[in-house]
């Protein structure tokens, strides 16, 4: 199965000059897991958040669970997701981009979980 993975750079690029805080949607950040393959066959978890970056990132549950998930990287990956601020989410929309997860931009909908 081939998956266009998002990169935000590329796929949104000057228009993330136009929102609010866009270090929220690249991605890259320290303690993060690194990217996978877009060929990757392993379980796809999306660990989404319904709020913005920075209160998901500051609830330690949230990156507990991230954390052990992905201590099973052998057999699954766990990204992260979080709710779009109005104006980068009017930008998603502009550019008919799917809401993606930060690690390696897979769309939502192409996660397992």
């Amino acid at each position: 199965m081939n998956i266009e993975f998002i990169d935000p750079l590329r796929d949104i690029g000057e228009g993330l000059l136009k929102v609010q805080k866009p270090a929220r949607y690249t991605g890259g950040e320290c303690d993060a897991f690194p990217p996978i393959d877009p060929l990757d066959s392993r379980l796809r978890i999306a660990l989404s958040f319904p709020d913005l970056y920075e209160i998901g990132m500051s609830n330690n549950a949230l990156r507990i669970i991230y954390a052990m998930l992905n201590e099973r990287r052998d057999a699954l990956v766990c990204e992260r997701v979080f709710a779009p601020a109005r104006d980068f989410e009017h930008l998603l929309i502009d550019k008919h981009i799917p809401l993606y997860t930060l690690e390696s931009g897979i769309p939502l909908k192409e996660t397992d979980v």
